[in-house]
């Protein structure tokens, strides 16, 4: 079995051959979680991460055609991560060993690891590589119920928003007399995306989409 189908595609009401499923490993995942206490306990970290666009590579000194990771767009206070010492503008290059190439890949692995369990993290700050052990925390039962129903992603516009920390203002040069929000991640066809708007894009009362 390679996943369990869950929905279709249907721009019209009728079927037009594109369709959606789980992945078999995370269905067997749930179904051990629920076996064993009854209902789904998904691992938390407390961080909130963006695509390292081709600008935001240069800012940070890396080759943009080369730069994987996840950027640390902001961190819970009193998280895993902040305990363990994240900070926003890291960026996420492995966790336990496996390569984070993508912002999908970190949430994937947290997720499905035990509570209570010791996470590694490979982190570039300031140029430089170092180690920080994060302990997997319980995701909030009003957070795990946001994932399940799309969270934010689910918004009229499909994006994820992150807030535009110092770092952020910073790296994107977003000036100091301008608030709003970053554009973390846009779910592929969707509206945002057919705008052109982009992950890394600002905005704000002072700056309109393009």
């Amino acid at each position: 079995m390679i996943g369990i189908n869950t929905a279709i595609y249907s721009p019209s009401g009728g079927s037009v051959g594109i369709g959606f499923a789980v992945p078999s490993n995370t269905a067997k995942f749930v179904v051990s979680q629920l076996k064993e206490h009854g209902h789904v306990t998904w691992g938390w970290l407390g961080v909130s991460i963006q695509s390292i666009t081709p600008s935001i590579a240069k800012s940070l000194g890396l080759n943009p055609e080369e730069a994987d990771g996840a950027l640390v767009a902001s961190v819970s206070p009193e998280s895993p991560v902040a305990k363990a010492g994240l900070k926003a503008g890291d960026v996420i290059t492995e966790a336990d060993g496996h390569q984070i190439k993508t912002i999908h890949d970190l949430p994937r692995l947290v997720a499905a690891s035990p509570v209570g369990s010791t996470l590694s993290l490979e982190v570039l700050r300031n140029g430089k590589q170092q180690t920080l052990e994060a302990t997997i925390g319980e995701m909030p039962k009003k957070m795990a119920a946001a994932e399940e129903s799309g969270g934010e992603l689910a918004s009229a516009l499909g994006m994820r928003f992150e807030p535009l920390t110092p770092q952020l203002r910073g790296q994107l040069r977003v000036p100091k007399d301008v608030n709003g929000v970053v554009v973390g991640q846009i779910a592929n066809d969707s509206p945002a995306t057919t705008l052109g708007i982009e992950p890394g894009d600002s905005s704000s009362r002072s700056i309109k989409s393009r």
